[in-house]
C-alpha cells in the first residue's frame, strides 16, 4: 500500500503525514478511524455508516493555507513547520495547495530575493483562493511600526500583482457555494476544500429536506456556509457565531443574495442556547475540534427533533454522540468526507433524530 510521495518536503514538513500511502488505503483507514472512535469511545453500535466521500482532487485541493515567514541563512523564506516542532521548513511550492496559491507563494519568494528585506514586519501569511482569484492577509508583529509595515506590505502586493497578471489579488475573496454568492477573508474560518464543502452542503440539504420545515438553527455558522444555501429549504434560518467579523460577512452575504429569512447573531453559542426557549425543527452544528460539549445540556433541555452534527474530530464526535444517544437521540446516518487527503484528518456528518 506504499507509494512515492509527490512532495519533496515530505520527510521534514509536518503538513502531510500520509503521502507515502496510496489514496484508496487512506480512505479505508479514515473509515476505520471514524468507526473505531464511535465504537470504542462512544460505545455506540448498530449505526449506519456510509462509505467515505473521496476528494475530487487528491493534490492541489487546498484553497486555504497559513504560511509562516522566517529567516534562513539570513534570507527571508516562507513555509510550514516540522511535525510537533517549532522548527521551520522552507518551501517553494505546496503540492496539496491550489495552483493559484502556489503561484502566489512562488511570487512572494521571488519578491523576497529581489528586495532582500532587512526586516519584514509580519510572521504569518494567510492565502485563500477560488479559481483565478486569491485573497491575501498578513499577520503583523506587535512591535512593528505601522507606517513602515504598510510600505513593505504594499511593495510586496504590488510586486505580486505585476508578476502574476492572470491572478486577481485582493484582501477579500468572492466565490460561490451552491449557486449563492459569498465574500470572505483568509484569516477567518473557511473550509479548505471547495469540492468537499459543496458535498457537505448538499448532504445537509438532503438530510434536512425534502419535507418543508419551519426553522433551522445553525450554530458556529461562520460566514453562513450552511445557513445561506439552506435558506431555500427553511422558512426561518438563524445563524450564531462568536466571531464579530464572521457575522459581519454572514450578514453581508445574506444581503447580497437578497435573503430576508436569514438572521445572524453574534454571540457565544453556549450563551445563546442557554437563553433559547423554543427548539428549532433542525439544529445544525459545525463546532471546532473541541466539539460541542458545552452546549449539550442545553440541547437536551430543548430537545430539537433533528440534529445534524458536522465534525472535524472523530474523538469529540464520539464523545458527544455518546451523550446524545444516552439521552434518547437515535443516529440515522453517519457519512465521512475526505476533506484533507494525505493527512489522518477526516470530516464527518452525523444525522440524529429524537425519540
Amino acid at each position: 500500500n506504499r507509494t512515492e510521495p509527490e512532495c519533496e518536503y515530505f520527510e521534514t514538513c509536518g503538513g502531510c503525514n500520509w503521502q507515502d500511502i496510496n489514496y484508496q488505503t487512506q480512505l479505508k483507514e479514515k473509515e476505520m478511524i471514524v468507526a473505531d472512535s464511535l465504537e470504542r469511545i462512544g460505545r455506540i453500535s448498530g449505526f449506519e455508516m456510509e462509505g467515505i466521500r473521496p476528494s475530487q482532487k487528491v493534490y492541489g485541493y487546498r484553497n486555504r493555507v497559513l504560511l509562516s515567514v522566517f529567516k534562513e541563512n539570513n534570507e527571508y523564506r516562507v513555509g510550514y513547520f516540522q511535525e510537533s516542532s517549532d522548527r521551520p521548513v522552507s518551501i517553494e511550492r505546496c503540492v496539496i495547495a491550489s495552483d493559484e496559491i502556489n503561484s502566489v507563494i512562488e511570487s512572494i519568494m521571488k519578491c523576497f530575493k529581489e528586495f532582500n528585506f532587512v526586516n519584514i514586519p509580519f510572521n504569518k501569511i494567510y492565502l485563500l483562493s477560488s479559481y483565478k482569484n486569491v485573497s491575501i492577509s498578513f499577520l503583523q508583529e506587535e512591535k512593528s511600526h505601522k507606517s513602515e509595515s504598510q510600505e513593505i506590505l504594499q511593495n510586496i502586493i504590488d510586486y505580486i500583482e505585476k508578476d502574476l497578471q492572470g491572478i486577481s489579488l485582493d484582501h477579500k475573496l468572492e466565490f460561490k457555494i451552491a449557486g449563492y454568492r459569498f465574500t470572505s477573508i483568509p484569516y477567518l474560518f473557511n473550509q479548505a476544500n471547495h469540492e468537499i464543502n459543496s458535498e457537505l452542503v448538499d448532504t445537509v440539504a438532503e438530510w434536512a429536506g425534502p419535507d418543508e420545515k419551519n426553522s433551522l438553527l445553525d450554530l458556529y455558522c461562520g460566514i453562513g456556509n450552511f445557513s445561506i444555501p439552506l435558506s431555500g429549504i427553511f422558512k426561518n434560518v438563524t445563524g450564531v457565531d462568536s466571531s464579530v467579523e464572521s457575522i459581519k460577512l454572514a450578514r453581508r452575504n445574506a444581503e447580497v443574495n437578497d435573503l430576508d429569512n436569514v438572521n445572524f447573531i453574534q454571540e457565544k453559542c453556549r450563551k445563546f442556547m442557554e437563553r433559547l426557549k423554543e427548539p428549532p425543527d433542525v439544529l445544525l452544528a459545525d463546532p471546532p475540534r473541541s466539539g460541542m460539549k458545552d452546549i449539550l445540556p442545553s440541547i437536551i433541555k430543548l430537545r430539537p427533533k433533528y440534529i445534524i452534527y458536522i465534525s472535524c474530530n472523530p474523538t469529540t464526535l464520539a464523545r458527544d454522540l455518546k451523550f446524545l444517544t444516552g439521552n434518547d437521540y437515535r443516529i440515522k446516518k453517519i457519512r465521512p468526507f475526505d476533506m484533507f487527503p494525505h493527512t489522518y484528518h477526516v470530516e464527518t456528518a452525523a444525522w440524529l433524530e429524537y425519540g
